[in-house]
């Protein structure tokens, strides 16, 4: 359902991870309204099906999804972290034993029908290492930035009045 809306809307997947309670993409609208009409129709497709299979009503989803710029190092933090996630959430061994997210496709380095690998894998030289080498600090450094470097977004905001 989400690779479907994200394709409808100009959505670019580069990363998911899908667990038990919760979902984790990293996605690239294609114009301002992207992100919102990819997710709002993925979500709207899930609860009514959902709620069809279950004889439930109402929503499934406690809040509205939270979207953010990210530089490049942060992106490629937030592909690890979310990658990781079911190792960490002790469900895997290793990110690519979980069949519910990008790891076996970025380290294939080959898409899946969900998410296109090479934005990131340009970032990224050595993607076995890059997944599977246990959490550092790259990942708690960037936790509550929501944006990256400071100097970048100061240079940026100079030039935007």
């Amino acid at each position: 359902m989400l690779s479907t809306s994200c394709r409808a809307c100009g959505t670019q997947v580069l990363g998911y991870c899908l667990m038990p309670n919760h979902v984790h993409p990293i996605l690239v609208r294609g114009d301002e309204l992207g992100l919102r009409d990819a997710l709002g129709e993925a979500h709207r497709r899930y609860t009514r099906r959902i709620n069809f299979r279950e004889g439930w009503r109402g929503h499934l989803w406690q809040e509205r999804f939270h979207s953010f710029v990210m530089d490049e190092r942060h992106l490629i933090a937030a592909a690890r972290s979310v990658e990781r996630n079911p190792v960490r959430a002790r469900l895997s061994g290793r990110p690519q034993d979980w069949p519910w997210s990008s790891a076996r496709a970025h380290l294939a380095a080959a898409d899946d029908e969900i998410v296109s690998v090479r934005p990131l894998l340009e970032l990224v030289s050595d993607q076995d290492r890059f997944i599977g080498e246990p959490d550092g600090t790259d990942i708690a450094d960037l936790r509550g930035s929501r944006f990256g470097e400071k100097a970048r977004l100061a240079a940026r905001g100079k030039g935007t009045g």
